[in-house]
């Protein structure tokens, strides 16, 4: 995913443009790079009064990562809104990580 020859954690979160979540991340951020470590973000907006359609495609953020290269994960469930969001990454955490 990187290379700089450092191990990657994956954070999953939605709606990072929230006060919270971007300070939680920006933490995460800090501390891993000050362990040597790099972080990939991947968040999507959740449902915010948009289409079904929009939450249908938003979702698919979830399928970018390359989950076997990643060394740890961080899912923040409590940002999603929608359990098919909880499921799905959780799912894919359980199925690709290694």
């Amino acid at each position: 995913m990187f290379h700089n020859g450092r191990k990657t954690i994956g954070v999953f979160a939605e709606n990072m443009s929230s006060e919270v979540q971007h300070k939680v991340c920006d933490g995460l951020i800090r501390e891993a790079a000050d362990k040597g470590y790099n972080v990939a973000l991947f968040s999507s907006q959740g449902s915010y009064g948009q289409s079904p359609l929009f939450c249908v495609g938003d979702m698919q953020i979830y399928q970018l990562p390359s989950y076997e290269e990643l060394s740890g994960a961080i899912l923040i469930l409590d940002t999603m809104d929608k359990k098919e969001n909880i499921q799905t990454v959780v799912e894919l955490v359980k199925k690709r990580c290694s």
